[in-house]
This record gives C-alpha cells, structure tokens and sequence, in this order.
C-alpha cells in the first residue's frame, strides 16, 4: 500500500507527464511557431503604445496595486484529488495532513511562479511610470511572499467553506499591501504573516466535494488552453442549456453539418466564450487606439485569434452517434466547417468595425478583416481538415 507521501508525489508525476504530453504536441503543430511570433509582436506594439498614451495624472501606483492585488489574492490550489477519493479515502482522513501539506507547498510554490510571470509583464509599466529596475526587484521580492500567503489562505477558506466576502476583504488587503510596497514602505510585508497565530487550526477534516470541483476546474482550464493547439478528447466542458427554438426544417436538411456545428458553437460554454472574450478585448482595446498598424494588428489579430480556436468544433468525438446518422460526404462536414467559421469572423468583423469608425481609424479595416476571414475559412481551416482526415484513413 502507498504512503500518502507517495500518492501524492504518483499524482503529481502524473499531471506533469500529461501537461508535458500536450506541450509537445503543441510543439510538433506547425501553425504555433507561426502564431506565437504574430501574436507577441501585436501585444508588444499594443503594450508599448497604451505606455505612450499614459496621462501625467494618472494614478500608476494604485493602478499597479490592485491589477497585482487580483492575481494576489487569485489562487489555485492543485490537490490533485479524483472522484473515488471520496469514498476510498475519506476513512483515511485523519492520516492526509501530510498529503494536503504537500498540495499547498506545491501551489505555493506554482503560485509564486506564476505571479512572477505577472511581474515580469508589469516591468515595463513599473519602469515607465513608476521607478528603476533596483526597487522594481525589492518590490518584487517583497510581493512573492505575499502571494505564498495568498495561497494558504486560499486553501483554509476553501477547507473552512468560508464565504465569499472573505475574499474580497483580501483583495482589499492585498491592494493596500501591494501600494504600500510600490510606495516604498517594505515593512508592510510583515503585516500577513503577523496574522498567522490569529487564523485557525489545520483541520481534522476537509470539504472533499470542493477540493474535488476546484481540481476539476483547474483541469477544465488546462484542456481549455491547450485544445488552442491541439486536439484534446478528454476535455471538460459545460453545456449551456439554451432553448434555440426550432430552425427551418428546409435550413437543416440543405446544411445539416452547418445546422450541427452552428448549435454546438452556440451552447457549447468554451468555444462560445472564447470567441465572446477576444472579441470585447478587441473592442474595447480599439477604442483607445489611434495609431493605424497598431489598430490594424489587433483588428485582425482578433480574428485570427477566433478562427484558430474553432478546429475542435467539428471533432468526431463531439458527436460519437450523431454523425454516423448522416450519410453524407466528408466534404459535407468541410463546407458546414467554412461556412460556419467565414459567417462567426464575418460577425466578429462588423462588431469591431464600430470602434475602428468611433476612433477615426481607416474604412478599409474592414476589407482587410474580410480578406482574412476568407482565407482562414476556405483555405487554411480546409487545409488542416483534410490533412486530419487523411491522417485517419493512413
């Protein structure tokens, strides 16, 4: 029998060697180094056009303060727990305090990294705005702790079932905390770890059902980011459960795959929001943007953003029974696929026409949006369908 020791180092070698599974996936398809250089530039012009724009007066510091205070107080505990845990073992309980002490040691250090991460892409907003790259390090230094903190409070809130208002009087503390340090008072860092003795116990026991649907999230959001590159069948998602009304029955016979994936778009929670987020990004983005290129990259990487995220929309696995129940071609399954994809960019690139026209930026944004639709719809997106299809009958 394993040790808890043991379990947990079992399950965490295990999400890393699938994490690093899809990683090198991704590293094999050749549409991501192509798309990782497009997508860095449009945020580096982006970014460094935003610094310009700054005004005199504008607020840096409290700014900076509670745009750290959020992915401070944002916390992920990975605990790696699974559903027959919930009976196998909860008679073991009493014995899982080193497990669970391992599991936030772990999120710790993550949570570290990650917010270094967030550090590191403030940088140039600190330097611009705020000070030199010496008290930016100290600053940085100081606030890593604190999101250590951060994350064991996270699990005692999670353990306790405490209620949401809890987290909200940490971002408030976070916030304060944060601007204090930018500010140059670096003894506030003391300030959490004084309130140690004042918070509770570890547990005897512990809320298996919310460990069990924070993992489960934590997954979902993994599979989420990397179905951007490759297939991912194990992916969990939530349905929405909208009542579309009925379409023309004339509609669904003449475009059946168009009829089936234009539902699945619109109720299926990832691909919906995915498209719904890049496209208010872009909208509210172009609104405070005057220079043409820049405006014309985030224009257009909007859409291309969308249509590189629609391939798993039409996986055979999304309609196991479904699909053997229409006796059509596989170029059928391809013309829904364009059709659906040229009709979603189309959307997309009116509704981002109206912050181009607002700020004063070119007419023929919008020509350019549907150039690129075009070929995305009816000649990448095709491209990479049949060479998936031939893939299979190989």
């Amino acid at each position: 029998m394993r040790t808890m020791d043991e379990l947990f180092a079992s399950r965490l070698r295990s999400a890393w060697r699938n994490g690093l599974l899809y990683a090198l996936k991704a590293g094999r398809n050749v549409m991501v180094p192509m798309s990782v250089p497009f997508v860095a530039v449009g945020v580096a012009f982006v970014y460094r056009y935003l610094l310009e724009i700054v005004p005199d007066r504008f607020p840096s510091e409290l700014f900076l303060a509670v745009v750290l205070a959020y992915f401070l107080t944002r916390c992920t505990v990975r605990t790696f727990v699974k559903e027959p845990d919930l009976v196998f073992l909860l008679p073991a309980e009493a014995r899982m305090k080193d497990y669970f002490q391992r599991a936030v040691r772990y999120s710790s250090w993550m949570g570290g990294l990650s917010f270094s991460f967030v550090m590191w892409f403030a940088l140039p907003f600190y330097l611009f705005e705020l000070g030199d790259f010496a008290s930016f390090l100290l600053a940085w230094v100081l606030l890593v702790p604190v999101k250590v903190w951060n994350v064991r409070e996270q699990w005692l809130s999670v353990i306790w079932r405490e209620k949401a208002w809890v987290t909200g009087l940490r971002f408030v503390a976070n916030a304060g905390l944060a601007w204090m340090i930018l500010h140059g008072f670096w003894f506030a860092v003391l300030l959490p770890f004084a309130l140690f003795p004042l918070r509770k116990r570890w547990p005897a026991g512990y809320a298996w059902s919310e460990l069990l649907l924070l993992e489960t999230k934590a997954i979902a959001r993994y599979l989420a980011l990397a179905s951007f590159f490759v297939e991912v069948p194990e992916r969990l998602n939530r349905v929405r459960t909208w009542k579309l009304g009925k379409a023309p029955l004339s509609w669904e016979r003449a475009n059946p795959y168009l009829f089936l994936y234009t539902r699945t778009f619109l109720r299926h929670s990832e691909y919906f929001g995915i498209a719904v987020r890049i496209t208010l990004t872009a909208f509210v983005a172009l609104f405070f943007i005057s220079h043409v290129v820049i405006g014309l990259v985030v224009y257009l990487l909007a859409l291309y953003l969308t249509g590189k995220q629609l391939p798993n929309l039409v996986g055979e696995r999304q309609y196991p029974d479904v699909l053997a129940l229409y006796p059509l071609p596989e170029e059928a399954k391809l013309k829904g696929y364009s059709h659906l994809a040229f009709g979603l960019m189309l959307v997309q690139s009116l509704v981002l026409n109206l912050p181009v026209l607002l700020a004063g930026l070119p007419w023929w944004y919008l020509p350019c949006g549907l150039l690129l639709a075009y070929l995305l719809a009816f000649f990448d997106l095709p491209t990479r369908f049949r060479e998936r299809m031939e893939g299979k009958k190989a």
